[in-house]
């Protein structure tokens, strides 16, 4: 006899899925591991660098500058995109925002120390002042909260202000 484990709500995985609370327990399953997709890019809204780019953004600058590194089909720098999208608009009125794609140019991940991904990195003056490796939605806003204060009000067309 084949060796049966817990499935959901406690039945044995082979048996029926026919009650309509497991078919959309299996849902919110699946809608949680959404990252583990490798076929699917969730987009961060920020503009890809290559590495000159990165380069002149940080050197020419005339205020803060965001650079986030990551892997665009890993799960955390999918994370981190969905906080991206709702956070950064809140902030470019005191800072610039812009992504690498690592796997694309690999020689960053030593120019820049960088040992994990996503990793956030705040350059200022044409030096790096801080970084950060928070990628879930509740780890995000402090991070931009330390580094900038406290995100600017939306008005109903979306417009940010202080």
């Amino acid at each position: 006899m084949a060796a049966r484990r817990p499935g959901l709500r406690g039945r044995w995985c082979g048996e029926n899925m026919s009650d309509e609370r497991d078919l959309q327990e299996l849902q919110l399953i699946l809608e949680e591991h959404a990252d583990c997709d490798y076929n699917t890019r969730v987009p961060s809204g920020l503009e890809a660098l290559d590495p000159e780019g990165v380069q002149r953004v940080i050197a020419e600058a005339t205020r803060p500058v965001v650079i986030k590194f990551g892997k665009d089909f890993c799960g955390w720098t999918k994370k981190l995109n969905r906080s991206l999208q709702v956070i950064v608009p809140l902030y470019t009125d005191r800072a610039d925002f812009y992504e690498v794609n690592l796997p694309t140019y690999p020689h960053l991940w030593d120019e820049f120390q960088i040992d994990t991904t996503p990793m956030m990195i705040l350059f200022q003056d044409g030096k790096e002042v801080d970084r950060s490796d928070a990628a879930e939605p509740w780890e995000v806003p402090p991070v931009f909260e330390k580094w900038f204060g406290p995100p600017a009000r939306q008005d109903a067309a979306g417009n940010g202000s202080r």
